[in-house]
């Protein structure tokens, strides 16, 4: 609860911010999400507003980081590495809107 409290109240005006604003404010608590005891399910949406938030600021390197740190939360073994450095290279060659939606559908268990 204490994190859900200070995003609160780190937003200010009610919550109506500036996209690069809010980005950077989840950006802040992302690696805290077992204190609001999100389920992985959870987690994973959070990576993926990020993600969308950095694609409309058009803040490409920014999406390429959150892709690759949302794809390595699922390496178990050899096998879950090799598909991570495959998608890995895949993400960096997103350079547009499509590609990164599509980079947002793999599959990811």
């Amino acid at each position: 609860m204490r994190i859900a409290h200070t995003m609160r109240a780190r937003a200010g005006d009610r919550g109506r911010c500036k996209p690069r604003e809010a980005l950077e404010r989840m950006l802040a608590v992302r690696q805290r999400h077992g204190e609001l005891g999100a389920s992985h399910l959870q987690q994973d949406l959070y990576d993926q507003i990020m993600v969308m938030a950095a694609l409309q600021l058009g803040d490409l390197p920014r999406v390429r980081q959150l892709l690759k740190a949302r794809l390595s939360t699922r390496i178990w073994d050899a096998a879950t590495w090799q598909a991570y450095e495959s998608r890995s290279r895949r993400v960096d060659e997103a350079h547009d809107a499509a590609a990164v939606r599509a980079a947002l559908r793999w599959d990811t268990n």
